[in-house]
């Protein structure tokens, strides 16, 4: 099994050729998010090679590099290669440079600042990123034939999505092992123990070579806590159901 680290970091990208500009939201951001760590470079090249090591939860830049072209094609285009999910985008830069470079930057989580930035306001939009960057993060997963996803038992605070092979469902009863069912492409594996916080009640394992993604959706149980109190306990009986179910098919 092989796994591709997290791509959403405690990290913002700070970037401006203006070194005293730099300096001075470099400093605010530090103070009022000290959670993150401040990477500040003063050229967009520097940004390509940290991506290299790692996406950030955030990336602040400039619209228009040193060589007159618009940054955001070349970061899709980073994301698109790297398959990971993207990075929010806060982009800096005069009014004639978002009215030109409109088509660009009118898709995905980005946002606009100009460059006279305020910073009460460019607080606001980083919160808003930030809030954005924690909902869900991405890891890939790539298991050869036999490979294991998780084992019976386990406990986790992620679910996966199996984006190209097969996976087998098991379980052990007696000293033998239980086939319960066959996972496809596009299909969740692992959500029960996410949503109840119990351990794996099965084994999943690779039929050929597969690409999963493991997702990091955050506290489950605080976002019940923000529901109605009737959501989580019909999701708690779908559960308990479906663990019964299971329970009767390696019986049978």
């Amino acid at each position: 099994m092989t796994e591709i680290g997290l791509n959403c970091q405690k990290k913002i990208f700070l970037v401006d050729p203006d070194i005293a500009l730099l300096k001075k939201i470099g400093h605010f951001l530090a103070e009022e998010f000290p959670d993150y760590e401040i990477t500040a470079m003063a050229s967009f090249d520097q940004v390509l090679e940290e991506l290299e090591e790692g996406f950030p939860s955030l990336i602040i830049t400039y619209l228009v590099n040193d060589s007159g072209q618009q940054v955001l094609p070349i970061l899709k285009k980073n994301f698109k290669k790297s398959r990971r999910v993207e990075t929010p985008i806060i982009l800096t830069g005069t009014r004639a440079q978002f009215q030109e470079g409109e088509i660009e930057w009118k898709e995905g989580d980005v946002h606009l600042v100009p460059k006279a930035i305020r910073l009460p306001f460019l607080k606001s939009v980083v919160e808003t990123c930030l809030s954005h960057a924690k909902k869900i993060q991405i890891k890939e997963i790539f298991l050869e034939k036999n490979d294991f996803l998780f084992h019976e038992g386990e406990f986790s605070n992620s679910i996966f999505v199996l984006k190209k092979g097969r996976l087998q469902v098991l379980h052990e009863a007696h000293g033998r092992e239980v086939p319960l069912g066959v996972i496809g492409e596009g299909q969740l594996v692992g959500e029960m123990s996410f949503l109840d916080g119990k351990a794996r009640s099965a084994t999943v394992r690779a039929l050929e070579e597969c690409l999963v993604h493991e997702l990091y959706l955050g506290d489950v149980q605080s976002f019940f806590k923000a529901q109605p109190p009737w959501l989580e306990l019909l999701i708690q009986t779908l559960l308990n159901r479906l663990r019964e179910a299971n329970r009767k098919l390696e019986m049978d």
